[in-house]
């Protein structure tokens, strides 16, 4: 009778801490669900509220070094180099959009017969759009200004007045470094 109460005791006790193994088991697969679920949805409402980057000069200046070399047609499948004067820029939060007034000089260079040649140049005053978008800035689209007799009114009317009689004056690109075709050489290693 002894043996019968032992076993009895001891299958009872297994049954015990098996119980309370799977609860256990269960509790922390639970604890570890919920705190995933819950980095997931801070994660997503971090996304969701991400604060847009400060817009400052530096950060417009270095979308605008990449951007620029990308705007113009090259007439000699060459590459386009930039380099740019910037007059300010203004922010429309309502619209999402920072309008930025530039000059942009953009001269294109190939290599023929291993020398370096210039094709397709320009020198003017362009009006620059960028958006936020995941919270980063960047380049959307830009507009140049009409030709003959209409230079100075779409100036006018792409500019602020506090840049536009600049604009329209004109800006000297010797001030501007690298030059485009520095910027070529060193490219080309010439």
């Amino acid at each position: 009778m002894k043996r019968f109460v032992w076993i009895a005791f001891l299958l009872i006790l297994v049954i015990f801490v098996g119980w309370v193994s799977v609860k256990q088991l269960k509790t922390q697969k639970n604890e570890t669900s919920t705190e995933s679920l819950a980095s997931t949805q801070t994660q997503e409402e971090a996304k969701e509220t991400a604060a847009p980057p400060v817009v400052s000069e530096a950060l417009i200046e270095e979308q605008l070094k990449t951007y620029l070399s990308s705007i113009g047609e090259l007439s000699y499948n060459g590459k386009l180099f930039c380099t740019h004067h910037l007059y300010g820029f203004d922010e429309d939060k309502e619209n999402n959009q920072i309008k930025v007034y530039v000059w942009a000089y953009c001269e294109e260079y190939y290599l023929e017969n291993n020398q370096l040649k210039m094709g397709f140049g320009v020198s003017e005053p362009v009006l620059v759009t960028m958006e936020t978008k995941d919270g980063a800035l960047v380049a959307t689209s830009y507009r140049e200004p009409g030709n003959g007799s209409l230079y100075a009114p779409s100036i006018k009317e792409m500019f602020p007045e506090k840049y536009a009689q600049d604009a329209i004056n004109g800006f000297s690109v010797d001030q501007l470094k690298p030059s485009p075709k520095e910027q070529a050489e060193a490219f080309y290693n010439q």
